[in-house]
């Protein structure tokens, strides 16, 4: 395209309808690429007819109520209380633990002071493990379970599939066979 007389360098951007955007090559870094999910195309706008402004609108409005939505559930989570675990280790605790057939890892171990630490709390945890495939994750757990079920609580155990969920159904009947636990 030649402006002013001089010859120059232009992205053509195209909107709905025919409109078209000229976007000269030394601002291309103002640019983003366009992410979003592959299912849909994203529906383009016309240019200054307000389309954009809108749709801005109504998603700043959104991220307004996620927002409030969020700060209300921490404000809550952080007046809630939780039943606080005994920390001690009781005989039967240690047996379980003693039937354990592999030694811990010191993460492990480390994993497992730090959830009771936490279960003394009178808060409600808020703790992700995480871990590779086979580093001890499920014993973690099975050690927590095993201190709440010992003050009289109950225990549940989410699981994303229907074949890790029958894993570990079979690892905990397993561990906890003898516990008088069920």
């Amino acid at each position: 395209e030649s402006f002013d007389g001089q010859m120059r360098e232009y992205l053509s951007l195209k909107f709905a309808g025919d409109d078209v955007l000229l976007v000269p090559i030394e601002q291309i870094g103002k640019l983003t690429k366009y992410i979003g999910n592959d299912i849909n195309a994203p529906k383009l706008s016309r240019l200054g007819k307000g389309d954009w402004e809108r749709v801005q609108g109504k998603v700043e409005r959104a991220v307004k109520i996620a927002a409030k939505e969020l700060i209300s559930h921490y404000a809550r989570r952080e007046l809630a209380t939780a039943p606080t675990i005994q920390a001690d280790d009781s005989e039967a605790y240690n047996k379980f633990v003693d039937k354990f057939a592999y030694t811990e890892a010191p993460d492990q171990i480390k994993s497992v002071n730090e959830i009771i630490f936490d279960l003394q709390k009178p808060t409600p945890m808020n703790r992700l493990l995480i871990g590779d495939v086979g580093f001890g994750k499920t014993e973690v757990i099975m050690r927590a379970a095993f201190k709440i079920a010992e003050a009289g609580l109950q225990v549940a155990v989410l699981c994303p599939t229907t074949v890790l969920c029958a894993q570990h159904f079979a690892v905990f009947s397993e561990r906890f066979k003898d516990t008088g636990f069920k």
